[in-house]
C-alpha cells in the first residue's frame, strides 16, 4: 500500500469521523472523537511515519482546543441585540 492509497482509505474517512464526533454536543462524543483521531495515526503510521504524525498533530490541535463536545455556540448573539419585548431595534 502507498502514501496515497492510505490516507484514501484510512485518513479521509478518519478525519471526517473524527471531526464530525469532535463538534458533537455531548463532550464524551466530543473526547471520542479525538480518540478516533489518534488511532487513526496510529494506523496510518503503520505504512507512513510522516502521515501519522499529520494526523497526530491535528488530534493533538483537537483536544488542545479544549472545546470537544461544545457543539454549535449557545448563547446571546452578540451581532443581533432584542428589546425586553423581543423586538429587534431598527
Amino acid at each position: 500500500m502507498n502514501v496515497l492509497q492510505v490516507w484514501l482509505l484510512i485518513g479521509v474517512p478518519v478525519l471526517f469521523v473524527a471531526l464530525a464526533l469532535f463538534t458533537a454536543r455531548s463532550p464524551v462524543v466530543g473526547s471520542l472523537g479525538v480518540l478516533v483521531a489518534l488511532g487513526g495515526a496510529v494506523a496510518v503510521s503503520i505504512v507512513d511515519r510522516a502521515s501519522g504524525a499529520a494526523l497526530g498533530v491535528i488530534a493533538v490541535l483537537m483536544y488542545a482546543a479544549g472545546s470537544a463536545g461544545r457543539g454549535a455556540a449557545t448563547g446571546d448573539d452578540p451581532v443581533r441585540r432584542h428589546d425586553a419585548d423581543g423586538a429587534s431595534p431598527t
